[in-house]
């Protein structure tokens, strides 16, 4: 499936970057607070339901991690300068 595929597109490669971020990001969404996502549907989702979470709660850390990486392009960075 991958034998056309020379190199990965940019956001992949920042995505790929960012796995710590998509990791914690997910699970404060999933958990902060003690809130959880079972408050908000109940106990049991359909399928096409839970297709439905899952994609959109994919897509916002995706997006928070490609925000996340291209703030941190933007800061300068600081030179150490030997004494």
């Amino acid at each position: 499936a991958t034998r056309g595929i020379e190199r990965l597109p940019a956001w992949m490669t920042t995505l790929a970057g960012e796995t710590l971020f998509l990791y914690v990001s997910h699970l404060l969404a999933l958990y902060v607070g003690g809130i959880g996502l079972v408050h908000f549907w109940g106990g049991q989702l359909s399928l096409g339901e839970s297709l439905a979470a899952a994609l959109a709660l994919i897509v916002a850390c995706a997006l928070a991690a490609l925000a996340w990486a291209r703030r941190g392009e933007k800061r300068p960075t600081r030179s150490v300068t030997p004494r």
